[in-house]
């Protein structure tokens, strides 16, 4: 009886003391793991599952648990079971098949109350489903095609269907082109559609890569490249003749070509069709000149200067070799010309002689005797040709310019042109006065004294002359 009071007394100081003889100190064990070690052919969709003999710490547990395939870890969400002692990890995406995937829990994984697993897991197991590579069977255009058309599309066949989404990045074009992709023949080729033509006389460059996936994840067998070029003509166009409207002769270069109209158009004609957009950004003239282009016909370009060349000017116009052809091939030289307005119907009028009554020429500074009731007439102004009378008249102008006499009243009192010829104008002055000055002026320049054929006078013609 003394006996079984010690002890209950001694189990009681213990108690109070802190001391406890039901604490655990078991290390906790991986009872079951699912997929099972070396397991093959486990569904892609398959997630990890441990079962443990005791509660874990949960995020302890999970940081130590690793799933990799390859040199990578493979992402994923955990869940927890039965009170802490069931981990199941679902990877974010489905497995890759064919691989081997290896599953490693280390030392650090801890039940509730701190105990650590006695040694570190690890297992592995593949994921089922087909692994055999897929592989280019055929491509349009072929290896090294030539001819063809802009309008192509290009297609790569391949021996299985394709992962749709692994074309975008595994697949490569240069020069660079924008198109649509599709996938057609049960997925097995894929069809770049391009947004507009293909440049002419390009070639491209196609790269097929390894990161071409089937659907399963099997990558290329082996990657793939190809050429193309667009066309068959390669050929620079020249240009055969280029002239002036009003004449048949074609121009020479390293000269002045002459006897061109002031309201000619010029002509540009071509060995081959041409490509006839923006032809002014390479075509110029100096002095420049404003104008319109227009096509005879796909060989020949024509040129109509807004308003008339200017008389007696002599023009140089150059073409670019950016001219092209209609497949994109650009002119096989540059060339340049110049031409002079000097045609026929552009000859600028002159006066030829100011003369008094008896046709006697007068000269700078002509003295002349006035009739007693101060008019002079019959002065004739003679025209190397027939003149507009309208214009000739708007620029005549006879002005007093100063001396001892009066100026009041003076002018030109009529005109009388020797029509239909209209190269003579014959005037009568007034108000004239003795010991004065005068000048006769008529104006020339764009908007001077012009002839019937819109010929202006290139200067003033100006004579004083004294009473």
């Amino acid at each position: 009886m003394k006996k079984r009071i010690l002890i209950i007394v001694i189990l009681t100081a213990m108690t109070f003391s802190g001391c406890s003889f039901w604490s655990d100190f078991d290390q906790p064990r991986i009872v079951t793991v699912s997929p099972i070690d070396k397991s093959i052919n486990v569904d892609k969709s398959t997630p990890v599952i441990m079962q443990f003999s005791e509660p874990m710490e949960e995020p302890i547990t999970e940081k130590a648990f690793s799933l990799r395939f390859g040199a990578g870890a493979v992402s994923g969400a955990f869940a927890w079971q039965e009170n802490s002692k069931k981990m199941i990890f679902t990877p974010e995406y489905p497995l890759t098949p064919g691989g081997i995937h290896y599953i490693t829990l280390t030392k650090t994984a801890e039940d509730k109350v701190g105990n650590n697993i006695e040694d570190q897991f690890s297992c592995q197991f593949s994921i089922g489903g087909e692994t055999v590579k897929p592989y280019v069977v055929s491509t349009y255009p072929s290896y090294g095609a030539m001819g063809i058309p802009k309008e192509a599309n290009i297609m790569i066949t391949f021996s299985e269907p394709i992962d749709a989404n692994t074309l975008i990045n595994g697949v490569s074009i240069s020069p660079s082109i924008q198109y649509q992709l599709s996938l057609i023949n049960n997925n097995t080729t894929a069809l770049f559609d391009p947004d507009g033509l293909l440049q002419y006389g390009t070639t491209y460059y196609v790269d097929v890569t390894e990161g071409v996936k089937d659907p399963e994840g099997n990558s290329l067998l082996q990657a793939y490249k190809f050429t193309f070029t667009v066309g068959d003509d390669f050929t620079a166009p020249a240009l055969v003749f280029a002239r002036n409207s009003s004449s048949a002769l074609n121009w020479n270069s390293g000269i002045i070509n002459n006897n061109v109209e002031k309201d000619d158009a010029l002509l540009f004609n071509f060995s081959k069709p041409m490509n006839k957009v923006n032809t002014g950004n390479y075509i110029s003239f100096s002095p420049s000149v404003d104008g319109n282009f227009s096509w005879d016909n796909d060989y020949q370009a024509r040129f109509t200067p807004s308003e008339f060349f200017d008389l007696t000017e002599t023009y140089t116009v150059s073409l670019s070799r950016s001219l092209s052809d209609t497949n994109g091939n650009e002119l096989d030289n540059e060339y340049s010309f110049l031409f002079r307005i000097n045609g026929t119907n552009s000859i600028p009028p002159v006066v030829n002689k100011i003369a008094d009554p008896m046709n006697d020429p007068w000269v700078n500074n002509q003295f002349i005797s006035i009739n007693l009731d101060k008019t002079y007439t019959n002065i004739t102004i003679h025209f190397s040709q027939s003149m507009d009378q309208v214009k000739v008249i708007n620029n005549l102008n006879v002005e007093y310019i100063g001396g001892s006499g009066s100026g009041i009243g003076f002018g030109i009192r009529k005109y009388i042109w020797n029509s239909p010829t209209d190269d003579t104008l014959r005037i009568d002055l007034k108000g004239l006065d003795s010991g004065n000055i005068y000048k006769i002026e008529i104006k020339g320049g764009k908007d001077g004294a012009s002839d019937k054929q819109n010929n202006y006078m290139l200067q003033d013609h100006v004579l004083y002359f004294k009473t």
